[in-house]
């Protein structure tokens, strides 16, 4: 009897492991780039292809221009090393920046671009990757932005 009742209590523990487990969630790291053979990180049509393939986010990474502007571009650097002129995004105008479009010819994209085209379907989450700022001060100003 008792060996019955371990055998009963062993399997309605694994049932109850087994019903608190979730399975990992898949966020494409700058979106899904390499869904192309020109894609680039940080771009809507990269945005575009993880909401294609329904994975659970996307992730992009967010920057503040000199001006104040909130783009949606890695690091501190413009990502088209080939540009001419090199662009560091913390200190330059949003202006400047937009005129350097990425290594695959698409735009650099404001946050706001990213915002709608993320609603457009929601079930991909957008994850806001807020890059290092020079100073305190402009950490809390990407922040309220």
């Amino acid at each position: 009897m008792r060996k019955i009742f371990l055998a009963i209590l062993a399997v309605a523990s694994t049932f109850a492991v087994s019903a608190q487990y979730t399975a990992p969630q898949i966020i494409a790291n700058g979106g899904y780039h390499k869904a192309t053979e020109n894609g680039a990180k940080n771009t809507i049509s990269a945005l575009k292809a993880a909401q294609k393939l329904k994975v659970y986010g996307s992730e992009c990474d967010v920057n503040l221009t000199k001006d104040g502007e909130v783009l949606v571009v890695q690091s501190g650097w413009h990502p088209n090393r080939q540009a001419k002129p090199k662009a560091d995004v913390q200190r330059s105008t949003m202006e400047k920046i937009l005129t350097i479009p990425h290594a695959n010819g698409e735009p650099i994209s404001t946050l706001e671009e990213y915002l709608k085209r993320a609603a457009k379907k929601p079930a991909t989450k957008l994850i806001l990757d807020l890059q290092n700022q020079a100073t305190p001060q402009r950490e809390s100003e990407l922040v309220e932005n």
